[in-house]
């Protein structure tokens, strides 16, 4: 019996069809919360002139589920799908990284731990494409990163995924010769990598997190 073959394909259309209906929704949850807020707000600045005796415990009821409210606005505010694969070691994530951006490989990946630092893949055009390091993911907006330029590999019309592979591997290729149990592994390993490039997929307003694979004996850092 012949065997039966299914293809796959990346239908880019249709992301965009879902990604923009998502930003539409945003926009009108936000909308009706910031509306929330201007009228709580006036509620407040009228109980203020109120002489009753109830009107700080009223007051302080509002001002918590102002603080709820202005939470859920920040949430909505943001205007990027953050997207993150997670899963254990070797069962394919960075590939399927690779087929989503319709990229060669240049992200480490092969049989075994390969990769140690979480990766944030996000949009750039040619000129600005670059590879940011941050100490760590907390300190992401805190602190300016060491940034190295990718564009070199995006000045033709067909990208250069070696040139791109080679200049990143020292930075998100897990070195071997570090012990991973080791504070100078736990340090390397803590550093977050943003890299920014040229993507149809990434351009729809998408941040895609690469992570290292799942393995039980990794230290707590990973």
């Amino acid at each position: 019996m012949d065997e039966i073959t299914t293809t796959y394909t990346f239908d880019l259309g249709a992301v965009t069809h879902t990604i923009h209906s998502n930003h539409r929704i945003r926009q009108i949850v936000q909308q009706a919360v910031n509306e929330f807020l201007v009228l709580q707000n006036e509620l407040l600045q009228h109980l203020e002139k109120e002489a009753l005796d109830k009107t700080t415990e009223v007051k302080s009821k509002l001002l918590m589920d102002i603080l709820k409210i202005q939470s859920l606005n920040k949430q909505v505010i943001a205007d990027k799908v953050q997207l993150a694969l997670v899963g254990e070691n070797s069962c394919g994530k960075t590939s399927l990284i690779h087929y989503i951006l319709e990229s060669d490989p240049f992200l480490p990946s092969d049989v075994g731990s390969v990769s140690a630092r979480i990766i944030l893949l996000t949009y750039a055009d040619n000129a600005d494409a670059c590879l940011r390091i941050y100490s760590s993911l907390e300190k992401r907006h805190q602190e300016s990163p060491e940034q190295i330029s990718l564009s070199e590999y995006f000045s033709e019309p067909e990208p250069d995924w070696d040139g791109v592979k080679d200049r990143i591997a020292v930075h998100v290729k897990r070195p071997k010769n570090l012990q991973k149990h080791s504070e100078e592994f736990a340090l390397w390993a803590k550093s977050f990598v943003e890299i920014r490039i040229p993507s149809n997929f990434l351009k729809l307003g998408i941040d895609l997190y690469d992570t290292p694979g799942l393995i039980y004996s990794d230290p707590p850092v990973l």
